[in-house]
């Protein structure tokens, strides 16, 4: 998933955000809204946004339910016009904590259902 948002970021499209998040995730709306803003003006992200450090499965007591703690790290990549001229910095920061909680589809699809913030990683 964490590619998938690269992808989308690399190729703005935000009509395919439900492909990974689920509408009720309080990232959604953020996540159409910043790709909409880089469709609208023929912008994106320079290359992969962040890497995955790590991933820990903290439960699956629940099949259809899976709760990761990921660490991820900004790449620093630039967002770009459709030239590869500079538009914004790309984010400088430590890797980051942040629990996903995933949720199984009729269709054996993983998505989204949130997203939180928990601290810097170490």
């Amino acid at each position: 998933m964490i590619e998938y948002g690269n992808y989308l970021y690399q190729h703005p499209d935000p009509e395919k955000v439900d492909e990974y998040i689920l509408p009720n995730c309080t990232c959604f709306q953020d996540t159409v809204d910043k790709l909409s803003g880089l469709q609208e003006r023929s912008w994106h992200v320079d290359g992969d946004d962040v890497s995955i450090v790590s991933v820990a499965l903290l439960d699956r007591s629940d099949p259809n339910v899976a709760i990761l703690d990921v660490v991820l790290k900004s790449n620093n990549r630039p967002i770009v016009d459709s030239h590869g001229g500079v538009k914004e910095a790309g984010i400088v920061g430590p890797p980051r904590h942040i629990t996903y909680v995933l949720r199984l589809q009729n269709n054996g699809e993983w998505r989204i259902y949130s997203r939180d913030y928990v601290g810097d990683a170490q």
